[in-house]
């Protein structure tokens, strides 16, 4: 039997980690990825000596760069034409604002647009025949307003608008490509695990996290076991609402609109 091929982003630590543990089963196989293949052998050896399972094989490249993510693509053309399901669980926040080597701000890079990039090349890779795409959102983003000036104004950056806004763009990105794949049958869902405490809730806030792993792992589990209708916003396995401008649809066009142009310069820069 063809065991059922899942890539966790983000997975050598956090929530990521206890997914690829959770998720690593004799029925599956887990593309463990991480920045870089330390971390991720690091993390498949302490998954394996915990669970016994090896049915784990590490994807290293680095989200904050489009030629790494064009390599991890490669890998996945090459040797996993297999993947069904891609969970987009990677994320940061930094306190100071930075930019990546192709000059894009660091969250917004990681957090979001780094998936736009994935999801895009991904799709274009015609052996394979993906399932399922799971976003992962926060609570965060409805503290903002769709407004991309927050993503490159360095003079006035506001580290919590711009996380914010990075997982407000997460769920407006899952709620547009529910629409754009559902006629090629990929489910598209983004869920919010909570304020739980991981390396990133202790790096950007001081308020004890008060949210449960377990049911953020169970919410991911439910979805991937088909319990809830492509295009919905998930927590603690129910159906939640995000903000209204996450749902609008010309805001989210406007999304859309700026990821492609954005991606469309960043790759003329390298001719």
């Amino acid at each position: 039997m063809n065991k059922e091929v899942i890539l966790i982003t983000g997975a050598t630590d956090g929530i990521g980690f206890e997914l690829a543990r959770k998720l690593s089963d004799s029925s599956k196989k887990i593309l463990l990825h991480g920045r870089n293949m330390e971390k991720c052998e690091r993390a498949i050896e302490k998954i394996k000596l915990s669970t016994g399972n090896d049915n784990l094989i590490p994807l290293p490249f680095d989200l904050g760069s489009i030629d790494e993510i064009h390599k991890g693509v490669t890998e996945i053309a090459k040797n996993h034409t297999d993947l069904k399901v891609i969970i987009n669980n990677a994320g940061i926040f930094t306190k100071k604002y930075d930019v990546t080597k192709d000059n894009i701000e660091k969250m917004f890079m990681v957090n979001h647009f780094s998936q736009f990039i994935l999801i895009q090349e991904v799709l274009k890779i015609e052996e394979l025949d993906l399932k399922r795409i799971v976003n992962t959102g926060s609570l965060a983003h409805l503290h903002v307003k769709f407004d991309k000036s927050h993503i490159v104004d360095s003079a006035n950056f506001n580290p919590y608008k711009v996380y914010g806004a990075s997982k407000l763009y997460c769920l407006m990105h899952a709620y547009l490509l529910s629409e754009k794949l559902r006629n090629r049958g990929i489910d598209v869902n983004c869920y919010d695990p909570e304020f739980i405490n991981t390396k990133l809730s202790r790096e950007g806030w001081e308020v004890p996290p008060n949210g449960s792993l377990e049911y953020a792992i169970n919410t991911v589990v439910s979805i991937l076991n088909n319990n809830f209708e492509t295009g919905k916003y998930i927590s603690n396995e129910k159906v939640i609402d995000g903000s209204k401008c996450s749902s609008n649809v010309d805001c989210m066009q406007e999304l859309w609109n700026y990821d492609c142009l954005l991606y469309e310069r960043k790759i003329n820069e390298r001719k």
